[in-house]
């Protein structure tokens, strides 16, 4: 069952992954087989929670396998792309460059393995870096995220017509794949036009209308262009379709640009609804509220110190054995 919610994860169907890892994980709880791709999907659903426990649970199942060090190392990802602090996100990711460490320190030949670090450098502006990352992954396994992996890196460098090279190659590796159309219209507009991108993004949809990033894609080129009609009518018909909250609260984000901070807040409440721990959905919350009462956006956090909780973040699956090794990866 585990090839089953790879394979679905492949797709891009994440809510079907996510029902079948959790399948798999009722039937056999000791099973590591892929548990780092399960990590990845809730990290895509946004599932703080779910993922904690599951990262704590396979962390004691064992640490000899790589897969249980990914899995918190996705955690710390979660945090670090749910954090509005620049500092705890710049913490987390550093947090999750370490266990991501551990895990190569098992296996250098697990793709996942460089996914990850090449994800988490990448939150740190190191382009580069994450770029070697994701070709090695490249070169391990011929998976779309290390496509996608590698063209987010050229596009983050303004290298957009490398960028734009490298869509096209992963398209030639997957012709007709509408997941390798929507990356490539996502480099065509940074370095060529919209209209060539939106061609590719309805392309994409034509083949497969169901295809999520072609979806967002389309909705934030609508964002761009100020087609506000489009992009909520967009967002409203798959609002099904995929990770629930965070389409109420892309809908809300859209509705607060257009000053209509009641309907903004009700798709953040929407949102809240669903995943009460999603940040992203209480910070906008919080936002339309203000404005509803006439009180306007507040200025961006200075970079105070962090919480004593934020600092013990993974703590809790680190033995003292582990914690020396830790700080010999340090020293090194």
């Amino acid at each position: 069952m585990t090839n089953i919610a790879n394979c679905e994860w492949k797709r891009g169907c994440l809510p079907q992954a996510k029902l079948v890892f959790e399948e798999c994980q009722k039937l056999d709880s000791l099973c590591l087989e892929y548990a780092d791709i399960h990590a990845h999907v809730l990290v895509a659903q946004g599932a703080e929670l779910e993922l904690s426990a599951l990262s704590t649970h396979l962390i004691n199942v064992s640490k000899k396998r790589a897969e249980p060090w990914l899995a918190v190392a996705r955690y710390c990802q979660l945090l670090c792309e749910s954090s509005s602090d620049d500092r705890a996100t710049r913490f987390h990711a550093r947090r999750g460059l370490k266990f991501a460490a551990r895990a190569e320190m098992v296996s250098t030949t697990h793709a996942e393995v460089y996914m990850v670090k090449g994800t988490l450098l990448l939150s740190l502006n190191k382009s580069t870096e994450a770029g070697a990352c994701f070709q090695r992954a490249l070169e391990l396994s011929r998976e779309f995220s290390a496509h996608q992996g590698l063209v987010s890196c050229f596009l983050a460098a303004k290298r957009n017509k490398e960028a734009l090279l490298k869509a096209k190659f992963a398209l030639s590796c997957m012709p007709n794949n509408p997941r390798a159309i929507t990356l490539l219209g996502v480099a065509c507009a940074r370095c060529e036009s919209g209209t060539k991108a939106r061609r590719a993004f309805e392309n994409a949809l034509t083949i497969d209308p169901n295809c999520m990033d072609a979806v967002f894609a389309l909705v934030e080129l609508d964002i761009e262009e100020h087609k506000y009609d489009a992009a909520i009518d967009l967002l409203k018909k798959h609002l099904h379709n995929s990770r629930a909250d965070y389409m109420h609260r892309r809908l809300g984000e859209v509705y607060y640009t257009l000053q209509n901070y009641e309907q903004s807040l009700e798709q953040h409440l929407a949102a809240l609804k669903i995943n009460p721990e999603y940040l992203p959905a209480k910070i906008g919350a919080e936002r339309a509220t203000n404005r509803l009462n006439g009180v306007p956006d507040a200025e961006e956090p200075d970079e105070g110190e962090l919480d004593e909780e934020d600092l013990n973040i993974g703590d809790d699956v680190l033995t003292e054995e582990d914690e020396a090794e830790e700080e010999e990866m340090d020293d090194e």
